[in-house]
């Protein structure tokens, strides 16, 4: 960690660049690490500073730990201050050098304000050499340590009361009984835990004060000097004995696997992973995890092992104590002398090092204590090293992602608003670095979410200078909560996690004040209404995102303040208004309400985070705008500004009659829309690959040439009309857009170079002085006439053309993406999944270029295999099969990642022509329709009677409003327009795939007995929305028959569970035979899946003893090869609860005790075999072949994203005593052509025709 006083310049810069001097000097060095070799005394050669101080026979340069820094001049680091004395007392000539004015590097003890005094880096010891702590007679010296014991305290935030806490100390029966209010297995498992770390350690303990084996030269020499050279390491290997691959694993896998094996216990497992992750940039999972904890387990004192202790005085007072047994054997000790490069002789061995003021200083021997990089790559002449060498070193890892934060808590209460006051704050010093100033609130922990929490932060430097150590005040009422631990250290792949680690100090502290930084915000993505949109964020020239983690209407309200409206009405989550682009710069927002900017509020840090771009928040914020509000800056439509102008948006005027009249339009002159005004692109330049990004932006899937002549023909026509206003506007600049140019593969026209004027003022804005013409062709689903343009089917490329769809999607061109591979649909892999890949996809399926390519399941999840990962388009490519990619089954990856797009689709203008009136929200109301009524348009009600989910999902996706939620035949509640009372619709049929309510079948003249008014159509309208799924492999599985006494089925039989045939048996004699098998349900949507019934509905069940509360929600059929059915189940209700879900969740649906009933996400319901009704009764179902059959939701009385994955079927054989069932799949999971195959075997194998 750097250190926030270093100066940012330094005259040394310049010699360590090198001169002739330095590229003279022969290129042999030491390459070990803490010694530059030895020389003999000289002087410099010319050019260099003239003052020369001879020093006796040894350097020490710095002391305390290493500190990675970016200043030119460093100091010398470590364990100098012992090496000086070792060096002394052997009977050499030590001086050490430090740069700063205090002793100690980071075991110093400063004041952050006078009388504030605390260790500011490293706070505890443990890990000094015992030897050391003996042979320099440290405690003689005035070193005093204090036993930290209890070493650790755990609180825990939790609903009882007292909450639980974890302490743990020395006393090991004290910290079993500690452990044991977790778990008692865990407190039984501890004390073997210490026996087996505390054998690991003492074995390898002798190490530490070894030799290290030269790995490198152990090909060299005779047997027995490798021998020599390994001794120290099998001595180890022995000690150990058949502990040795338990040894291994502590030394190669994650920590987390280690505790999983020992404990059971969450907080016993947080805490002791703590140790394992400080001090190296990883998480618990990551493998050598249990290498790190070794090292704090190895700590030692006062012949105590793992003991850990307080110096009295701070860590400066070690420092001093060492100092003081240096000088006793005569070193020589100088601070604030900064040393900024190492001499080398002819022959390349060190001779010295050159001080930040021109001095030198001669020395036979040099250590360097300093970081290998900086030893290295900035104090030795790179010239001077061997390549393989530097790249060695410059592969070093000597970070750390451990911030030690110095904070000091008055004694008093804190009452009223977080202030800076004396005697009732807390003082927080950060010591850490960085090309700008971190305000040390914004660094707090991620898991501080206390509703109490608040705070304000300063510096007494000012905004811009590192000279004072950063300040805040924060008031706290609640302590960190530990079961988020382990969250918050585990990061994403490629991310560093930052475990702050907090140090109570007691003393005094003094105020100060920091103006809060202001930054800019605007509302960007898809163009909607004013007001609402994602989230971004101006932070050092650079347009950023807010992540949605801690999100919450509270942030909402202020970052619609600041945008200049009244209030928020609401906030959206997963990247609702698309995927940004850049830097996520805020994460964690926790703000009151009342801050005047998103600055103000507390948070992770700039650019702290460890979220994705499909996280990204968004805004909904009310209509009305402050007085004076500041100016809303919108992004453009699609993805942000390019490498050209921001183009806000593109559009093609039509000029032609025919074009003007078709819909969509598809030919014209290009325009694009530049800071509210349209302008025209002057073709100079134009190429088929500007018409093809233009195409692709406005939703085709390809572009076709055009007849420019005869266009010019018209626009030099028009030129000479003088009633035309053209020939004035066409001298204008800012008429035109004077040159585009792409390369076909952007996904919106913003990708490209565009210059908005000529590079010389005189020149002309349009040299040709025509407009760009483009002609683009629609996709199937947009085309007027199905047959225009229609060309004979390419042959397929076997391996190449991938069949491509999208699934669960809520407006036309988007969904997730599946392809069918080897007869099975399957999922995209989201790894590397971007725009270009995207852009292919949409391209195959009839649309334009792709307008976001989404990550994380945001489609929701699929099922099957995942056929592909790490797809690399170029953006030409005809199919997604022509792409790089990695089979999906061999890459990790889980259906939770699972890609999907939104891609450009044509305007066609549906929007118009269908509306919603009455609801209390723009998303329910009333269906109105205009349609043409004795040749002029008129608006009108639809007939409720038949009308269903299908037909309003229709007009939710016509609206732009998602999916539908319900389907109305009644809305007496809602009142309608007046000019929208007659029924002008009626007998809709919709499959639900439709784009408009007016592309699905209809009566011709209206007949609607019930009439309008009350029983007009409606509907509600919601963003997300559930997607039922039957876990195909566990009906396979658990499939059997069993013949079941009628004694046994009163309850069955009441609830008409059997077969007509059972009504006429003798009971209680007899039996019937049973299919029995399980049905697991999984809701892999966006939404809960509800009963549509209220509480009020729902129908109590004697014999289950709990309520129902939907009557279909399964179809069980056994249907013959011919699609007969021969059976069926008559299961006639269902509780829906969460039976179980995956790790993370919680079960939220019960149904017991009336409890609410649903599937919430990601979880699922599962009817086992062996309970009532989860049956088919075949007692009369002859042998044979037949299909089974399961529908989920069969009638669609709850809204789905994806209804077509609702079937699930499976070959059944009954040979009238066992029953077989195999190849059980949903009704979409295999391509036509292997469904055909499958079906024309089995009839085969059954001689059916």
């Amino acid at each position: 960690m750097g250190l926030p006083w270093l100066t940012p310049f330094s005259p040394c810069r310049a010699q360590r660049a090198g001169g002739s001097e330095y590229r003279q000097w022969s290129a042999r060095l030491h390459h070990q690490w803490g010694a530059l070799g030895g020389g003999s005394t000289g002087s410099t050669g010319t050019g260099g500073p003239t003052e020369v101080w001879k020093a006796g026979t040894s350097l020490v340069r710095g002391w305390g730990h290493h500190v990675q820094e970016r200043d030119a001049c460093h100091p010398w680091c470590d364990t100098c201050f012992p090496q000086a004395a070792y060096l002394q007392q052997a009977g050499l000539r030590t001086a050490v050098l430090e740069k700063r004015h205090v002793l100690g590097g980071a075991a110093v003890t400063e004041e952050i304000v006078p009388g504030f005094k605390f260790s500011r880096a490293s706070y505890l010891l443990s890990l000094l050499r015992p030897q050391i702590y003996t042979e320099l007679e440290l405690q003689r010296h005035g070193l005093r340590v204090l036993p930290r014991d209890p070493y650790s305290f755990t609180p825990l935030l939790e609903d009882r009361s007292p909450p639980r806490s974890l302490l743990m100390g020395h006393d090991m029966a004290q910290t079993q009984r500690q452990i044991a209010q977790f778990s008692q297995k865990d407190a039984q498992a501890y004390p073997k835990y210490e026996v087996f770390m505390g054998r690991l350690v003492s074995a390898i303990n002798p190490l530490l004060d070894a030799p290290p084996a030269d790995t490198a030269a152990l090909g060299q020499g005779s047997l027995l000097q490798r021998l020599r050279a390994l001794w120290p390491l099998l001595q180890a290997g022995l000690a150990l004995g058949r502990q040795l691959p338990h040894f291994y694993e502590v030394l190669t896998a994650p920590i987390s696997k280690i505790l999983d094996h020992w404990f059971e216990s969450e907080p016993l497992k947080a805490t002791l992973a703590t140790d394992a992750v400080i001090g190296a940039m990883s998480s618990p999972h990551t493998p050598g995890g249990g290498y790190v904890l070794l090292h704090h387990v190895m700590g030692e004192l006062e012949g105590r092992r793992g003991a850990w202790g307080y110096v009295a005085g701070g860590m400066g007072a070690l420092s001093q104590a060492i100092a003081r047994a240096a000088a006793t054997y005569g070193a020589h000790i100088f601070t604030e002398q900064a040393v900024c490069r190492v001499l080398l002789g002819s022959d390349g061995q060190a001779q010295g090092v050159v001080m930040q003021d021109g001095t030198e200083v001669r020395s036979k021997v040099v250590l360097s204590n300093a970081s290998p990089q900086l030893t290295f790559l900035e104090l030795t002449p790179q010239e001077r090293l061997p390549e393989d060498f530097v790249r060695r070193i410059q592969q070093l890892d000597t970070r750390s992602p451990v911030t030690k934060i110095n904070e000091h808590l008055s004694w008093r209460d804190v009452s009223g608003p977080a202030l800076l006051h004396p005697t009732s704050t807390i003082l927080l010093d950060l010591p850490v670095s960085s090309p700008r100033l971190i305000p040390v609130r914004e660094r707090s922990p991620p898991w501080r979410r206390c509703d109490g929490c608040s705070g304000t932060q300063c510096s007494p430097g000012g905004p811009q200078g590192l000279q004072a150590p950063a300040v805040a005040a924060v008031k706290l009422t609640s302590p960190a909560q530990a079961s988020h631990l382990r969250a918050a250290m585990v990061m994403p792949a490629g991310l560093k996690p930052i475990l702050l680690l907090l140090v109570l100090v007691l003393c005094q502290a003094a105020p100060s004040t920091q103006e809060p930084q202001e930054v800019q915000l605007r509302l960007a993505g898809p163009r909607g209404p004013a007001g609402e949109g994602r989230l971004e964020v101006l932070y050092q020239g650079r347009w950023g995102t807010v992540c949605d983690d801690g999100f919450d209407f509270h942030v909402a309200t202020v970052a619609c303040r600041q945008l200049g409206y009244t209030a928020a009405i609401t906030w959206t989550h997963s990247a609702t208004y698309g995927q940004g682009e850049g830097p996520i710069w805020l994460d964690n927002v926790q703000c009151g309400g009342n801050e005047v900017s998103l600055a103000d509020c507390a948070h992770n840090g700039w650019g702290t985070s460890d979220c994705h771009h499909g996280e990204d928040a968004g805004v909904v914020c009310s209509g009305q705008r402050l007085r004076g509000d500041p100016h809303l800056t919108s992004a453009p439509a699609a993805l942000g500004e390019g490498p050209g102008l921001s183009l806000e948006e593109v559009r093609i005027k039509p000029i032609l009659a025919w074009a003007k009249l078709s819909m969509p339009v598809v030919e014209g002159a290009v325009e694009v829309k530049y800071n509210g005004r349209w302008r025209q692109v002057c073709d100079a330049g134009w190429t088929q690959n500007n018409s093809r990004v233009v195409c692709g932006t406005l939703g085709f899937p390809r572009e076709k040439r055009v007849n420019t002549s005869f266009y010019r023909k018209l626009w030099n026509m028009k030129l000479k009309d003088p009633s035309s206003s053209l020939r004035n506007l066409s001298q204008k600049s800012s008429f035109w857009v004077h040159r585009v140019q792409c390369q076909g593969t952007e996904p919106h026209l913003s990708r490209c170079s565009t210059r908005l004027a000529p590079p010389a003022p005189s020149q002309n804005a349009c040299p040709r002085g025509m407009h760009a013409i483009v002609s683009c062709v629609p996709g199937p689903a947009f085309q007027q006439n199905k047959n225009r343009d229609k060309k004979p089917p390419r042959k397929a490329s076997v391996g190449k053309d991938l069949p491509v769809r999208l699934r669960a999607g809520a407006h036309a061109g988007e969904g997730r993406v599946e392809v069918l591979r080897h007869g099975q649909w399957g999922t995209v892999c989201g790894r590397r999944w971007d725009l270009a890949a995207a852009s292919v996809v949409c391209r195959q399926l009839g649309y334009g270029t792709a307008r976001q390519a989404l990550l994380g399941a945001q489609m929701g999840q699929g099922l099957g295999p995942i056929h592909m990962s790490e797809v690399r388009c170029i953006g030409h490519e005809r199919s997604l099969g022509e792409c790089r990619f990695q089979d999906g089954e061999q890459s990790g990856c889980r259906h939770d990642d699972d890609a999907a797009v939104r891609c450009h689709v044509p305007h066609m203008d549906f929007q118009s022509q269908v509306r919603l009136a009455g609801g209390r929200s723009p998303e329910e109301g009333v269906v109105e329709v205009l349609v043409p009524v004795q040749g002029r348009l008129q608006w009108g009600a639809v007939c409720g009677a038949q009308w269903g989910l299908n037909e309003a999902m229709v007009v939710c996706r016509q609206l732009g409003l998602g999916f539908a939620s319900h389907a109305l035949q009644e809305t007496w509640y809602w009142a309608g327009s007046p000019d929208a009372s007659q029924v002008l619709m009626s007998g809709v049929r919709c499959t639900g795939t439709e784009l408009a309510l007016q592309q699905c079948q209809r009566h011709g003249p209206v007949h609607c007995p019930t009439g309008g008014g009350r029983f007009s159509a409606g509907v509600t309208c919601t963003t997300h929305a559930p997607d039922l799924v039957m876990n195909a492999q566990l009906v396979q599985e658990t499939a059997y028959l069993e013949d079941r006494p009628l004694g046994l089925l009163y309850c069955a039989h009441e609830e008409r569970c059997l077969s007509r045939s059972a009504d006429t048996m003798q009971w209680p004699y007899g039996h019937r035979r049973l299919l029995r098998f399980s049905s697991q349900i999984h809701n892999l949507g966006r939404a809960d899946f509800r009963p549509r019934m209220g509480r009020h509905a729902w129908t109590w069940h004697q014999c289950h003893r709990h309520f129902h509360s939907i009557e279909v929600f399964t179809h069980y059929d056994l249907l013959t090869l011919n699609g007969s059915k021969v059976a069926e189940g008559h299961k006639a209700s269902f509780c829906l609860e969460d039976t179980n879900c995956p790790e993370g969740l919680q079960r939220r649906f019960a149904c017991a005790n009336f409890g609410e009933q649903g599937v919430s996400v990601g979880c699922w319901d599962t009817y086992r075999h062996d309970i009532d009704c989860q049956w088919i009764d075949i007692t009369d179902v002859p042998p044979g072949s037949y299909t089974f059959q399961v529908v989920v939701n069969p009638k669609h009385e709850v809204a789905e994203s994806d209804f077509s994955n609702n079937v699930l079927r499976c070959q059944c054989k009954y040979d009238g005593q066992r029953v077989w069932m195999h190849g059980c799949h949903t009704s979409d999971a295999y391509g036509a052509d292997v469904v055909s195959e499958m079906e024309r075997r089995e009839r085969l194998a059954n001689n059916l025709v």
